[in-house]
């Protein structure tokens, strides 16, 4: 798969390399070669590109960088100013970090955008193999709205390749992203099929292209999101329901390319590197020079929880502690590819359902499902709680399972509606309410005079 990644990132390149943010340039027909969708093997190579993309660029590792110190997961040690910033919330509109956030997630829906028309259009495409790359381009469309409408509140929902409507889009808030979001998914459920597929469209155990499972997961998250527990729960069980996926007993092994609990995963395409956070983020020096884990988050584990022995590396420096990252385990320059970036795993799922449950009063149900988690995590079973009592031990247990993961503590702590008290109280004056908004990008409010910037910025 890594050599067609290459070939049609190459092309897609050469057709969207000029293409910035909302506004990508000129009129769609640049991406409506003919020559792109002539084939199914071309067709698919350009669906793959924006995988690979998203890899290449560290998306994933980014995340964690940018929500991590901007919550209360990680320390920064960056003295970039933009990086210093966003730790101190302190974020203008001319963040870089926040800019090239932005810009990446709507290059990637405006190239999904673009697959999802020049297949619509082939005759050339085996219909088999047309339905799965549109299933798969919805699905990137619908993930990337669902990120930037966390991070960034009322955002433009685009579904063109031609500027001069996705100029003239207008932001919506929740109530407007979501059913577009959810009717994305909706279509690709339909369309993909429970296997993975490879680069050539064979059946294959390599985990790195969206099936319906995938898609449901994103589904479960999304209508948690959106307070919709019952679809959760259901979405949720469409996943739990499917025999290939099982937490793994050795909590070592969770993040090795194709285990039993990836759902989805970004495949190693970077010379010397396996994951790109592991190849970035492993210590090279016994203090660190980009970011550690808080005190306050170690301090969040119990006693024997092995995700903290597992999944914490220390090292102390004269009186100093610093604890790192360690769930990718590989760094630079190792000998083989042993671990792929985690996107989508089960576990999120069960705590995703266990919430659900728990806000439907099924609260025995959410207990369970909680305690599949703990007990994996080598700790004892809990029982008897109230629905408060369980909803905290489930916001508890998605930070220590899933802390450095993408941006879900930060998005965590907005739904838990405890994000003002909890980072008040560790930001102090940094922090004020209109921070759990980044701010929209200056460029773009300079292309789009209709753009209205957040409260606060």
């Amino acid at each position: 798969m890594t050599r067609t990644y290459y070939i049609l990132y190459l092309a897609i390149i050469l057709l969207t390399s000029c293409k910035k943010y909302l506004d990508v340039g000129s009129p769609d027909t640049q991406l409506t070669g003919e020559t792109l969708f002539n084939s199914d093997a071309t067709a698919t190579a350009a669906l793959l590109s924006i995988y690979s993309q998203m890899e290449s660029s560290g998306l994933a590792y980014q995340s964690f960088l940018i929500f991590g110190t901007a919550s209360d997961e990680a320390v920064n040690y960056r003295t970039a100013a933009d990086a210093v910033a966003i730790s101190n919330n302190n974020i203008t509109p001319d963040n870089g970090p926040v800019t090239n956030m932005w810009s990446n997630y709507y290059s990637y829906i405006y190239q999904a955008n673009a697959i999802i028309r020049g297949v619509e259009k082939s005759s050339n495409i085996t219909p088999a193999i047309k339905n799965y790359l549109l299933g798969e381009a919805y699905f990137i469309r619908a993930w990337c709205h669902f990120y930037l409408l966390q991070y960034f509140g009322n955002i433009p929902f685009n579904t063109s390749t031609d500027y001069r409507v996705n100029l003239a889009q207008v932001q919506e808030d929740a109530n407007g992203i979501y059913p577009k979001i959810i009717a994305d998914l909706t279509t690709s459920s339909n369309l993909v099929s429970s296997h993975y597929l490879s680069a050539t469209n064979n059946i294959t155990t390599e985990r790195v292209r969206v099936n319906k499972a995938a898609v449901m997961a994103l589904l479960a998250k999304v209508y948690l999101n959106a307070g919709n527990w019952a679809k959760a729960e259901e979405a949720a069980n469409y996943v739990l329901a499917q025999s290939s996926y099982s937490l793994t007993s050795n909590l070592n092994n969770v993040f090795l390319k194709n285990s039993s609990e990836a759902i989805w995963q970004l495949q190693a395409n970077i010379a010397g590197f396996n994951s790109y956070a592991g190849g970035t983020i492993q210590p090279t020096s016994s203090t660190p020079t980009v970011i550690s884990l808080t005190k306050n988050l170690i301090d969040s584990f119990s006693a024997g929880d092995q995700r903290k022995i597992n999944w914490v590396k220390t090292t102390t420096v004269g009186a100093n502690t610093y604890y790192w990252w360690y769930k990718y385990k590989v760094g630079q320059n190792a000998p083989s590819i042993t671990e792929y970036t985690m996107m989508i795993r089960l576990a999120d799922i069960i705590l995703i359902r266990s919430e659900a449950r728990m806000e439907l009063d099924k609260l025995s149900d959410g207990l369970a499902d909680l305690n599949v988690i703990r007990l994996r995590a080598g700790l004892a079973a809990l029982s008897t709680l109230t629905k408060e009592q369980l909803r905290d031990a489930i916001y508890k247990e998605r930070r220590c399972e899933l802390f450095g993961e993408f941006s879900d503590r930060w998005i965590d702590l907005k739904r838990s509606g405890k994000i003002n008290t909890i980072l008040g109280n560790i930001k102090g004056s940094n922090w004020v309410s209109t921070d759990q908004l980044f701010p929209i990008p200056l460029i773009e409010m300079l292309r789009h005079p209709g753009m209205q910037q957040n409260p606060g910025y």
